[in-house]
């Protein structure tokens, strides 16, 4: 009988430090337990992309040049093994998380963006917190010759017609396996995204 009520209290106990750890939402963020290791994600909720950079090459304060960048959200994904019971260590596992997709819904009338699914190769070790850089907008978005709503040259028509910022809510899943039993899950963060023309240390218009 001692032994069932010890095995009772590490359940239960078990299960308030599960709740103590921050499960569900943490700014936007997912939670899963797996058989081994409990994973929660973590990050920003709100990202700025910015629709190109303009610099000044010849020091006159004029914008003579554009460039463009990729854009990357960081999302942080903290694991911690389950406490282990009196004669039930717990060993814990590693999770890889092999793909993610990055899934946009516009706001305020925001042109519509296509979802972009992406191989990825992670790993994330038992009891540590390992942040990841999600790929949320290429670099050739924003100025592909073919149409794509992210466009630089169309987003500038946007801002002639009195536009300010696109913005959106997006999902990321992240499609995740525990390595030692093979339970595979998904974990999901979400944030907000405003993509607008950045102010720069130059002025306009571009020559």
């Amino acid at each position: 009988m001692k032994k069932i009520v010890l095995s009772v209290l590490s359940i239960i106990m078990a299960c308030g430090w599960i709740i103590s750890c921050g499960g569900g939402d943490d700014l936007g963020g997912d939670s899963q337990d797996f058989t081994r290791v409990y994973i929660f994600a973590s990050g920003q909720d709100i990202y700025e992309a910015d629709a190109a950079i303009a610099t000044d090459t010849n020091d006159d304060e004029l914008c003579d040049s554009l460039s463009y960048e990729s854009d990357n959200v960081n999302i942080s994904l903290t694991s911690q093994v389950y406490p282990s019971a009196n004669d039930n260590p717990i060993i814990g596992s590693p999770v890889k998380i092999s793909q993610y997709i990055v899934e946009f819904t516009p706001l305020e009338n925001s042109p519509a963006l296509p979802t972009k699914q992406i191989v990825s190769g992670w790993t994330i070790a038992p009891d540590t917190t390992t942040t990841i850089a999600v790929r949320i907008i290429d670099l050739e978005d924003k100025f592909s010759t073919s149409y794509h709503p992210l466009n630089y040259s169309d987003y500038l028509d946007f801002v002639f017609a009195g536009g300010v910022s696109y913005e959106y809510s997006v999902k990321v899943s992240l499609r995740a396996q525990e390595v030692l039993s093979g339970v595979e899950k998904t974990i999901e963060f979400n944030f907000t995204l405003y993509y607008f023309d950045i102010e720069d240390d130059c002025n306009y218009p571009v020559s």
